[in-house]
């Protein structure tokens, strides 16, 4: 072999070498930060698919007849209590600010917004992490209460079906049957939304693409859902949809820029405790 080949071998050898150890150390980090979330998700309880709502007591109040004055009991509503523990929840980090899950899914996260930087935990873990596979968040443009028209909450689609890599089963009927709610656990309240939609979208940002403070444009989200015709998509006519409805978007990429997978739900208002 010439003197000038075997440089060239060398050269190759090394820059394979480099090549398998960066992989090496890109699992490892990545594995590192799964285990965040593996780790918190063996410390959190679920919740039973009971949703927990208050329990009525009574209180006493007087009521004045012809004879005499007798008191009689009226409902109240005790504070709400998770059946969470948010000081555990939220170890790893302040911002955290919910808990997520679909029962007998994978799908089981802290929920997260950043103050000032919308993009920050898009690729930052919870515990602050800059690397894959990011967090589960929301933008600030969303109140944490979930009390705005529309939630959407992103997660990347990994490969190993961990974050949102799940959300291609809501695709078929059965699987959005068998897994049909969407439940948000925080200090003050849950919120439960029936799954109703999982479809191909548009890569549209969704914050700005319709007007949400008009009955026309909150009728224009649902039309732009509802009125999907992808074979890839699945829609559950029989769950009612109204402009007067909260509705939680879980939004992840398709490994196609031009498009994204959307499952939608509806707030369950009767088992959500606001």
């Amino acid at each position: 072999m010439s003197k000038a080949r075997k440089i060239v071998f060398v050269c190759a050898v090394i820059v394979m070498i480099a090549g398998l150890a960066f992989i090496a150390v890109y699992l490892l980090g990545q594995r590192e930060a799964g285990k965040v979330y593996e780790d918190l998700q063996e410390k959190v309880t679920s919740p039973t698919s009971e949703p927990t709502k208050p329990v009525e007591t009574a209180t006493t109040k007087p009521v004045e007849t012809e004879t005499a004055t007798e008191p009689v009991t009226e409902p109240t509503e005790p504070p709400y209590v998770s059946p969470l523990d948010f000081d555990e929840i939220r170890a790893p980090n302040e911002h955290i600010y919910a808990w997520m899950e679909i029962q007998d899914t994978d799908i089981r996260y802290p929920v997260v917004q950043h103050p000032t930087d919308d993009t920050y935990y898009l690729n930052h873990t919870v515990e602050g992490a800059n690397r894959l596979p990011g967090s589960i968040y929301t933008e600030k443009w969303n109140s944490q209460d979930f009390s705005d028209f529309l939630t959407v909450v992103y997660g990347h689609n990994m490969k190993n079906g961990t974050m949102f890599g799940s959300l291609k089963n809501f695709r078929t009927k059965s699987y959005m049957e068998e897994h049909p709610v969407i439940s948000f656990y925080t200090p003050e309240g849950e919120y439960h939304y029936r799954i109703f939609a999982a479809v191909t979208y548009s890569n549209a940002y969704l914050p700005t693409a319709f007007d949400y403070e008009t009955e026309a444009g909150r009728q224009g989200f649902i039309d732009s859902i509802t009125n999907v015709r992808d074979l890839s998509s699945y829609i559950n006519k029989d769950i009612e949809v109204t402009t007067e409805d909260r509705l939680v978007v879980l939004s992840t990429c398709m490994g196609n820029d031009a498009y994204r997978l959307l499952v939608v739900g509806v707030l369950d208002r009767e088992n959500s405790t606001k």
